[in-house]
């Protein structure tokens, strides 16, 4: 069966603006909707992966140690690195995932 759950926040409102996900468990699949309710305006949603996970970008969807994350109403797509924080003053170069969308973002997670 199917599991969700859904939740906003008002953390916007100065810019007219609800932020709403709601998350939806079914078998070997996640998905993840992201809505930006009020004034039309791009967004940008983050995936941050674990220095450990090897991922790459093909055609628009992800895959991150054999799992296949796609997108749907993203505008762009792009890899990018950052430094994941291990402990007090410990770095590691580790990647992640920047995606533009405008009012509506779902993010499929197949495993």
């Amino acid at each position: 069966g199917k599991h969700v759950l859904c939740a906003h926040h008002d953390g916007y409102r100065d810019q007219g603006v609800t932020h709403r996900r709601t998350w939806v468990f079914s078998g070997e699949e996640i998905e993840i909707t992201d809505e930006v309710v009020g004034a039309p305006r791009s967004a940008e949603a983050f995936l941050h992966f674990d220095y450990r996970v090897d991922v790459s970008n093909t055609d628009g969807a992800l895959v991150a140690d054999g799992i296949v994350i796609d997108f749907q109403g993203a505008e762009q797509v792009e890899l990018a690195d950052y430094e994941q924080a291990l402990g007090f003053n410990k770095k590691q170069g580790a990647r992640c995932v920047r995606i533009t969308f405008r009012d509506r973002l779902i993010t499929r997670i197949r495993m």
